[in-house]
């Protein structure tokens, strides 16, 4: 693996990004029908107090949702699962993502490169909604007659 350098993160970059990783969340969010936000963390808090607050704030425990953390000036990466996806979504792929995230920014420090990896592996991970159902697919219309 080749040595990066250490170059900061401009706001230029992280406006680009930001065009970049809310078209790769609106895929994740139509493949997987799962919620996902990304997170720049640039505040003096870590990333987990980040996480517990921006969780809080929007109310995502109550929702199938996926938290993507990035510290853009660190490189580092973090992912959180709400409840109700996470019989969607394992602690394993959570950290295989963030390893994806993590060697992807090593090696390219290209942020918007490295969250769409990480929504990637997390899709990929969860499968379409459809794929989780606990029995058969209902179906769309139902016609009810007396004899039925």
């Amino acid at each position: 693996m080749a040595e990066r350098e250490e170059e900061p993160v401009s706001d230029g970059d992280l406006r680009a990004d930001h065009q970049r990783v809310q078209r790769a969340v609106t895929d994740a969010e139509t493949v997987s029908g799962l919620e996902f936000t990304v997170v720049f963390c640039l505040g003096e808090d870590g990333m987990r107090e980040q996480a517990d607050r921006t969780f809080e704030r929007l109310g995502l425990a109550n929702r199938p949702a996926v938290l993507v953390l990035v510290e853009p000036m660190a490189g580092s990466f973090d992912v959180e699962i709400a409840p109700r996806a996470r019989h969607r979504v394992a602690e394993s792929t959570c950290t295989s993502a963030v390893e994806t995230m993590t060697t992807c920014f090593d090696e390219t420090g290209n942020l918007a490169d490295c969250i769409e990896r990480g929504l990637r592996a997390i899709c990929e991970a969860a499968g379409r909604p459809d794929t989780y159902a606990a029995g058969p697919a209902l179906p769309d219309v139902l016609v009810v007659t007396p004899d039925n």
